[in-house]
């Protein structure tokens, strides 16, 4: 099963790939990791509800009131501001 299907199931609605916005690489230790990342759109405007102890965060919080890998801020670079 599709990661973007294994998505929409975990979440109870239609997921799609709407655009990609880069590749990132990284490395840890010895493995290096290439990334192809994309926004996803899912169901309606609305976030659907997640199950504890998953929560939707903003980019804001990354770092801050959210730990994120150093993957995670390397992709969060590739979203236009605003």
């Amino acid at each position: 099963m599709r990661v973007l299907d294994r998505l929409g199931k975990s979440l109870g609605v239609p997921c799609t790939l709407t655009r990609s916005l880069g590749t990132v690489r990284h490395a840890i230790t010895f493995r290096k990791i290439t990334l192809e990342a994309h926004v996803v759109t899912c169901g309606k405007k609305t976030p659907p509800r997640i199950a504890e102890p998953l929560r939707w965060t903003r980019p804001e919080e990354f770092g801050h009131d959210v730990a994120v890998s150093s993957l995670a801020f390397k992709i969060l670079k590739l979203l236009p501001q605003g």
